[in-house]
């Protein structure tokens, strides 16, 4: 029986893959995954194996991002789980039919490692942006010029962009978009009538979750100073620990809900922490508020680049509670304003589908 090797470098990645997983033909191939961060909770009901070193850095996956959390994941030891990790691929190399790198340079090469022949899924790169190692940079192109079977766009701009310097590219679809349950543009405006006046939080799964439901719960308190008809809810990923949630200081009552899907539907807004959450929730129709954070992810850099990549589908404001309770409440009662930012995030995000079409894609490559 052949082998797959999945290399995954975050918790969105994670999710892209497990979709990716559920369409393969489990009984012709067997499925490794090795994530470069995470716990690998997407693959937890599925059957693989999960490879590499299990330890969880301070900084997420965002160190070369914020250079104060790589500090830390250095001292808390990033290059021992790097020599660990490629000394797993180096152990492995000739092993799989194909593998498949998912997210940025660091899963590029790790592919390369392996010395097996691998398809590369871009969700996190995209022509929409105009900051470096946000869009593809001029290394990763080569790579995957030179080394790369095939590379999986986001979206069509960046297909057609790579195609032009001679990069085997194709769009079938975001996949990103799988993973939540889509709202036809002829429902959005009767449902979201009647959830209008609810707001959702999305913290992000990651450390920085919980500074970041610290920021949402101040700023719920102050919608409520001016608006009690204002409903909230927030997202509780299973990343996240409850005991630790619990001990934040909670002046207004907000429920957690574990169901992501639920939280995107019962809401007419989004404030939010999180990278591939708040593009979901965009990519359904919702318009979505965002602010840099205190941590390692959501930083000004990543919040400005990601928006330029839903472009009017996110309003990034300054942090400041109360110039973001204002802001939502304007939002949220401006009927046509709501409707073009969520047209705006359907068109950024593309449509859902891909993950199946990636299987089916894997397969035939599997079967050559």
């Amino acid at each position: 029986m052949k082998k797959i090797l999945f290399i995954t470098n975050g918790h969105g990645e994670d999710a892209v893959a497990s979709r990716i997983i559920r369409h393969l033909d489990l009984k012709h191939v067997n499925i490794d995954v090795l994530p470069v961060v995470g716990r690998a909770e997407a693959f937890k009901d599925l059957s693989v194996n999960i490879i590499g070193p299990k330890k969880i850095l301070p900084g997420g996956g965002f160190g070369l991002r914020n250079y104060s959390y790589l500090i830390k994941d250095l001292f808390s030891g990033l290059i021992g789980k790097v020599i660990e990790q490629v000394r797993t691929l180096r152990n492995k190399r000739w092993e799989y039919a194909l593998v498949i790198g998912i997210g940025d340079i660091v899963p590029i090469i790790y592919s390369m490692i392996t010395e097996c022949k691998f398809i590369f899924v871009g969700v996190n790169k995209s022509e929409h942006y105009r900051k470096l190692a946000f869009n593809y940079t001029g290394i990763e192109k080569w790579l995957l010029g030179k080394y790369c079977r095939l590379t999986l766009a986001r979206d069509k701009k960046t297909a057609h962009a790579l195609k032009n310097i001679g990069i085997n590219a194709k769009y079938v679809g975001n996949p990103m978009m799988d993973a939540v349950q889509t709202i036809r543009a002829s429902e959005y405006q009767r449902i979201r009538k009647g959830r209008k006046k609810v707001i959702g939080f999305l913290p992000g799964t990651r450390e920085d979750a919980y500074r970041n439901i610290e920021d949402f719960y101040k700023i719920a308190w102050q919608i409520e100073q001016l608006d009690k008809k204002i409903k909230f809810i927030m997202s509780s990923p299973p990343t996240l620990k409850k005991q630790r949630i619990a001990k934040i200081n909670m002046p207004v009552d907000i429920p957690m809900i574990s169901d992501f899907n639920n939280v995107l539907k019962s809401s007419g807004l989004i404030i939010g922490m999180s990278g591939t959450g708040n593009e979901q929730a965009a990519g359904v129709g919702l318009p979505v508020i965002a602010f840099p954070g205190r941590g390692a992810q959501f930083n000004n850099r990543f919040a400005s680049g990601q928006k330029q990549l839903l472009g009017d589908a996110l309003l990034l404001l300054p942090r400041n509670s109360r110039v973001i309770a204002h802001e939502a409440l304007s939002l949220i009662y401006n009927r046509k304003r709501m409707a073009k930012m969520g047209n705006a995030g359907r068109r950024r995000m593309g449509k859902p589908g891909a993950s199946e079409d990636i299987a089916n894609i894997i397969m035939e490559e599997v079967g050559r």
